[in-house]
């Protein structure tokens, strides 16, 4: 894998009122490198509704997926399956304390290519909100292929 990837991550969220969520997708270039048996995609992220960006890290272990967030939400999300992992969401409006307990995660990786599959549970001050999944794709920036 090169340094210079694009990755998309598509995220679906369940809240058991719409039964057709809407998926949200980012695309963004990230920087990507390997360390210690560990992948480490870095990337921002530019809000539409305030100004400024976020700095965002994923690492990726063998049975644990980080994703922390930094700027105008501020977080650290564990995925391990299996686990309830707490953590603070820091937003412009305030902090909420969340818990994911991660049901499934899929690693599939090649020279070319990281896909990153993750279902999970959401609660929010202990109480169930939604069921959530996310999907990354990370992909040379030469390889890409963008609509």
């Amino acid at each position: 894998m090169t340094k210079e990837v694009i990755i998309s991550i598509i995220g679906l969220q369940f809240d058991g009122i719409d039964e057709n969520p809407v998926p949200i997708e980012i695309i963004s270039a990230a920087n990507y490198y390997y360390k210690k048996d560990t992948h480490y995609i870095i990337y921002d992220e530019i809000s539409e509704d305030f100004s400024g960006t976020t700095s965002n890290r994923i690492k990726l272990k063998k049975d644990l997926i980080e994703i922390s967030k930094k700027g105008l939400t501020t977080v650290t999300m564990r995925f391990e399956k299996g686990k309830k992992n707490h953590t603070y969401y820091q937003t412009p409006f305030g902090s909420i304390l969340v818990a994911i307990l991660t049901n499934k995660i899929n690693v599939e990786e090649s020279d070319t290519e990281i896909n990153i599959n993750i279902a999970y549970e959401l609660e929010v001050d202990a109480s169930p909100l939604s069921e959530c999944n996310i999907q990354i794709k990370i992909v040379p920036k030469e390889e890409a292929h963008i609509a």
